[in-house]
């Protein structure tokens, strides 16, 4: 398994998904359904110096964005149980699930 030792594993992610890196991984995948790519032609990939102000940039926001993602998966469970709740007790025993803050 690859670790990324001199790139932030953000940045790396960031940088692995740009649409001309994608291109570049195309051209070495092997299979359709389920792609892949070697280790090999992974490692032959361009990976530039990122400087570090933009990487420390690119690793806030890829950590903001992961806890964004994560604050609104549990809004969404606590809004379908507040859905279940109203239907079961009712619209205040629902309210009252929602104004908790577990």
């Amino acid at each position: 398994m690859l670790e990324p030792q001199f790139i932030a594993p953000e940045v790396l992610l960031t940088y692995l998904r740009l649409p001309i890196i994608c291109e570049l991984m195309d051209l070495h995948t092997s299979a359709s359904l389920y792609p892949a790519i070697s280790e090999r032609d992974i490692l032959k990939l361009p990976i530039p110096k990122i400087p570090e102000k933009a990487a420390k940039e690119i690793i806030t926001q890829i950590r903001q964005a992961h806890n964004a993602r994560h604050e609104a998966q549990v809004l969404l469970a606590k809004a379908k149980r507040a859905v279940e709740v109203a239907i079961e007790k009712g619209e205040d025993a629902a309210q009252a699930v929602l104004a908790r803050k577990d």
